[in-house]
Parts: C-alpha cells; structure tokens; sequence
C-alpha cells in the first residue's frame, strides 16, 4: 500500500512540475506587442493615387477557414477545437478567396486569418491571400501568437499564430497596429487574444485629408462585456481625434457587439446559456452625426454551440461599419452564404465623400 501511495506522490509531482514549467515558459514567452507599431507590409501595389470620392470596403471575418457550417467550438458551447481535416480547410479556404475576389472592393478588410496553426492543420491562409490579391496592398497585424493552448484538455487547439489583415487597391500612407486595451487575468491571458487594430491611412482626393480607415476585432469572451466598453471607449476616442482633425474616418469589421436593437432580429432555437458572450452596442455609445452602416435582414454571425442549422442556431448582426459625418453611405449589402464556410457573412459597403 504505501509503494502505491508513493508511486501516486511521485506520479503527482511530475505532472505538478510539468505543468508548472509549461506556465512558466508560455509566461516568459508570452506574445506581448507595443501599444503602437506599424502593421506587417505583407505585399504593396503601384496605386499610389489619391482616394476617389466614392469607394467600397468589404469586411468578413473567415473563421480562420475552420469554422464552417459543419462546425461547433468549444468556447462557445461545443465540443471542437479544430478543424475537420486538412482538406475541408483548404476548400473553405480556396471558397472564401473566389467570393472575397468577386466583390472587387477597393478596400478589404479580413479577421481571423492564420499565419500557421495546430486548429487550421498548419494551413498557410495568410500567405494564400498574399498570392491570389497580388494586385492590393496587403498590411498585417497579429492578434494571436501562442506557443500551445492546451484546453480542451483532451484535444487542445494547440500552437496558433494569426491576425487580421487589410488589403487596399491604393496604397496607403502608413498603416499601424494599435493594441486595443483589457485584458484578462494571468494565466488566462496568455492563452487569449492579444486584441488589436490596423489603421491605415490615404489621401482623401484633393482635400489635404486623410481618408483613415480602422479594421476592428473586439473581445467575444469576456463575460459582462467589461473589456469591451474600455475597447469601445478607446475606438470612440480615436475616431473623434481624427475627425475634428478634418479626416475621413471609416471603422468597421467585427465588433462582438450586436448591433440590432431588438438583440436578434432571427429565429433559433439557442439556449440562453450558449449566449452568455453576446452583448448589445450600448445605446449612447454612437456619436452625434456619426451613421451605421449594416444590412439588419442578413445575419452576419451565428452561434457556434453546434454545427449550423437554419432556424436553430443564433443569428444575428455583429459585423458592421460606423462613418465620419462628412462621408454619406450609399449602400450597404450583407450576403447571407448560410455560414457555409465561416461562422460570419460578409459585409459590403459603398460610401462618398461629402461635398465640403
């Protein structure tokens, strides 16, 4: 008996050990980036014109090609934490590049994209949209860079780098990366995003202006929302720097806010207890003079409790775009892909400049 419960102590202590190593070393190795720094220049057009008064900008979060409607993720109430396989990443992949190509937007603004990841099987989604956008500017930022995420314990999601990306026909001025605030308490901060966005800026016509575009990607997992508000309080104070400067401002992209005043405008059949993440734009937030544009009969996200089925899962809108007052909004067009290869629909905004 006591061989046994010595052999149980000894056994004990090295997991003890080597988890405790495994903490220490993702802490000490823990991706932390600048507040402020410039963007990853991934790829540079010869555009170098001045912005035309009228332009598009597309925004979809891919899911990182894993999420597609054969999917569910454990964060969310599911039981995945990977891809399929390597193939149905591939042809999500390959999906989502032809529908973002036929858009032929001007800017484009991507979340989710993996550098190199365990979930998306090493697939290399970063480097496939340098190749097949040749023709855009390409800036990157990472938001996610961890050596192994090791829940769930039994099939981990593993090693991840990835990020957001914004591709322009025009070539812009500069481009940044600004690390959104909030974060979580250690050791879970380790293992979560490292939330941020890019800022690209480009001359607006003849004005003297700058046209400063923002792709977003807020917090989805903090309970209560309460890393969102000090995001959205820091967004809210960028866009009204740059405005009362005289710039054009467009921020758009997933917020992890839902939009829709009356919380879904869709059915489903979710339970109140896989919905905990979602949180409502907060009514005041919106400044004076300041417009939204987001297609409210066409979901653009939908809950990842289970695979997808029309009618039973969440939908609802939290993918969107907010303008300057001296820009108008023409239209603004959500396509409903049925979630079939991410967990978002994509979003296509044409706006114009207002006459001075």
């Amino acid at each position: 008996m006591k061989k046994i419960i010595r052999f149980i102590i000894k056994v004990i202590l090295v997991v003890v050990i080597v988890f405790g190593g495994f903490l220490l070393y993702s802490t000490v190795t823990e991706y932390k980036p600048a507040e402020v720094e410039n963007s990853v220049v991934l790829s540079r057009g010869e555009n170098s014109s001045p912005i035309l008064p009228e332009f598009s900008i597309l925004t979809w979060n891919i899911g990182y090609t894993s999420l597609g409607k054969e999917a569910d993720f454990f964060m969310d109430g599911g039981t995945q934490s990977r891809a399929a396989s390597k193939e149905v990443v591939e042809k999500h992949l390959e999906n989502i590049i032809n529908k973002v190509q036929s858009y032929d937007a001007d800017f484009i603004f991507i979340q989710e994209v993996d550098e190199k990841a365990f979930k998306s099987y090493n697939v290399p989604e970063l480097d496939v949209f340098v190749d097949n956008f040749s023709d855009y500017s390409i800036d990157y930022a990472q938001n996610y860079a961890v050596f192994w995420v090791p829940v769930p314990l039994t099939h981990p999601m593993g090693g991840v780098k990835a990020g957001m990306a914004t591709l322009s026909k025009n070539t812009p001025l500069v481009s940044g990366r600004y690390s959104l605030p909030g974060s979580y308490s250690w050791p879970t901060s380790i293992f979560q995003l490292d939330r941020c966005v890019i800022v690209n800026r480009y001359q607006m016509g003849e004005t003297g202006k700058e046209l400063v575009l923002v792709n977003i990607h807020l917090s989805a997992f903090d309970k209560g929302g309460f890393i969102r508000e000090q995001q959205l309080d820091f967004l809210k104070t960028m866009m009204l720097e740059e405005y009362n400067q005289g710039n054009y401002v467009v921020v758009g992209g997933d917020w992890n806010n839902i939009m829709t005043p009356n919380f879904s405008s869709h059915t489903y059949t979710t339970s109140e207890e896989d919905l905990w993440a979602y949180q409502q734009l907060p009514s005041d937030w919106t400044p004076v003079g300041w417009e939204w544009g987001y297609d409210a009969t066409v979901p653009t996200n939908r809950s990842n409790e289970k695979p997808y089925v029309e009618g039973e899962n969440f939908t609802t809108n939290i993918d969107a775009f907010i303008v300057s007052p001296n820009l108008e909004i023409e239209e603004v067009r959500g396509e409903n892909l049925h979630f079939a290869d991410s967990d978002h629909n994509p979003v296509l905004i044409k706006v114009k400049a207002k006459s001075p």
